[in-house]
């Protein structure tokens, strides 16, 4: 994690130039707006010798893979040539491989290798204890009131992915 001298939540809040209201129930972008500036806190606390786009890569192939490059690219928002750099970077660190595609031999499936889920497992347990950290600094009311949205925020993180890797 940084070393900093600022708190997470000064971070956090001078990533963006609106200041976030506080959320009501049932206002929406609130919610999402203090998801999304939680997700960036976790993803830039943690300190990688690896692109984003490489790690998002390696969660894509755990959970949807094996995938073709041309799949990988569109599913990562990236140029096939690029996401065939990213590939080739992964497999000659051992994290991907390519395979043959059963049902067209001429075609290469990308599929994460035990190295590259060891990676992922890694960061993120570095990264459940970097929020651990960070939830036991906030007040008894506050831990109560993240341990009581827990339900939902599990079935948004299992809705949320279905959409995205259903799409073919």
């Amino acid at each position: 994690m940084r070393k900093s001298n600022i708190t997470s939540s000064a971070y956090i809040a001078a990533r963006y130039s609106c200041e976030m209201k506080r959320a009501s129930r049932l206002d929406q972008g609130a919610i999402a707006d203090g998801l999304d500036r939680l997700v960036l806190w976790a993803r830039r606390s943690m300190q990688s010798e690896m692109s984003s786009t490489s790690i998002t890569t390696l969660d894509t192939l755990e959970y949807a893979g094996p995938l073709r490059i041309t799949d990988l690219a569109r599913r990562e928002g990236v140029s096939q040539p690029g996401m065939t750099t990213v590939v080739n970077r992964l497999e000659n660190e051992g994290l991907a491989q390519r395979i043959a595609d059963p049902t067209d031999g001429r075609v290469a499936l990308v599929r994460v290798t035990s190295a590259g889920r060891q990676v992922l497992r890694e960061r993120r347990t570095a990264r459940s204890m970097a929020l651990r950290t960070v939830i036991a600094k906030l007040p008894d009311g506050h831990q109560a009131a993240l341990g009581n949205a827990l339900d939902a925020l599990l079935a948004l993180a299992q809705t949320a992915p279905e959409q995205e890797w259903n799409t073919p």
